[in-house]
C-alpha cells in the first residue's frame, strides 16, 4: 500500500480516501455500464458497427482491470483518476445519446405462437 506521512497526517481516518474511493468505482462502473449498453444497443441494429463494438468492449475488459488492479491506496492516483474519468463519462454520454436517439427501436425477437 503506497501510504505517505503527510497523507495519513492529512486524513488521519481515511475519510478522504473512503470518499476518493467511491467516487472513482462509481465512475468505473457507470462507465461499464455506458460502453456494456452501447454496445448491446448497436448489436441489436440492422447492420451493427463490429469494429466499434469491439472498441466499446475493450474498454469495458480495461475498465474492469482497472477496477481489479488499480492503485486504490494511492490519493493522487484516485484525484486523477476520477478527473479523467469523469471527463470519459461526459464525452461517453453524450455520444451514447446522439448515436441512438433516433435510433429504431430493435424488433423483439422472441417467437409468439
Amino acid at each position: 500500500m503506497e501510504t505517505t506521512a503527510d497523507a495519513v497526517e492529512q486524513d488521519p481516518l481515511g475519510l478522504k480516501r473512503f470518499a476518493l474511493t467511491e467516487s472513482a468505482y462509481d465512475l468505473v462502473t457507470s462507465l461499464v455500464g455506458i460502453y456494456s449498453r452501447s454496445s448491446f444497443r448497436e448489436s441489436e441494429q440492422i447492420n451493427p458497427d463490429t469494429a466499434q463494438m469491439a472498441i466499446w468492449q475493450n474498454r469495458v475488459n480495461e475498465l474492469l482491470d482497472l477496477r481489479r488492479n488499480g492503485k486504490w491506496a494511492d490519493l493522487f492516483f484516485l484525484e486523477q483518476l476520477i478527473a479523467d474519468l469523469a471527463n470519459e463519462y461526459k464525452q461517453a454520454a453524450k455520444q451514447e445519446e446522439d448515436r441512438f436517439r433516433y435510433a429504431p427501436k430493435p424488433q423483439s425477437r422472441a417467437v409468439h405462437s
